[in-house]
């Protein structure tokens, strides 16, 4: 995985941090579902979405622009980025909260990627691997969707024949 090191170490500081991501999706959260918290099974994290204030979320603004960027500068006009759906096989039911929370930060460093950057993302479930489902997630350009759509159809009859 040559890539995932040189992604994880050109993008460390501004993409591999689930800030922005989290700044944004709890501040949302709380500006639109403050009322309804106490039923929310998600309560916890809309009340923790209290602490986060404008400052933040500018910060996170600026973080999530430069993500862009780096995307941008990443994909060009014709590229395509390939990475893990998940960091890897999801947690025990038993996984102690400590361990679930660093899994979680993991997980949601893949996964908001596409999402910050305002790019288009498919995940093809490719494999299985010791029994459990192994996917691979594709971002694509601004503008990209059909081309990743089309991408994700050739991909899927070359690596999985049953698919046809």
């Amino acid at each position: 995985m040559p890539f995932l090191s040189y992604f994880h170490t050109r993008f460390a500081s501004s993409v591999i941090c689930p800030f922005p991501y989290s700044s944004y999706s709890s501040y949302s959260s709380y500006s639109s579902y403050s009322s309804y918290s106490s039923y929310s099974s998600y309560s916890s994290y809309v009340s923790l979405s209290v602490w986060i204030c404008e400052i933040q979320v500018e910060a996170a603004s600026a973080k999530r622009a430069r993500i862009r960027a780096h995307m941008l500068d990443l994909l060009g006009s014709d590229g395509v980025l390939a990475l893990p759906t998940t960091p890897g096989p999801a947690p025990l039911v038993n996984t102690p909260p400590a361990d679930l929370d660093v899994w979680r930060t993991r997980l949601i460093s893949l996964t908001s990627i596409a999402g910050l950057a305002g790019l288009p993302q498919v995940n093809l479930p490719l494999a299985r691997v010791d029994g459990l489902p192994v996917g691979l997630g594709l971002i694509g350009p601004p503008g990209s969707d059909e081309a990743l759509l089309e991408i994700t159809e050739k991909l899927m009859a070359l690596l999985t024949p049953s698919h046809q």
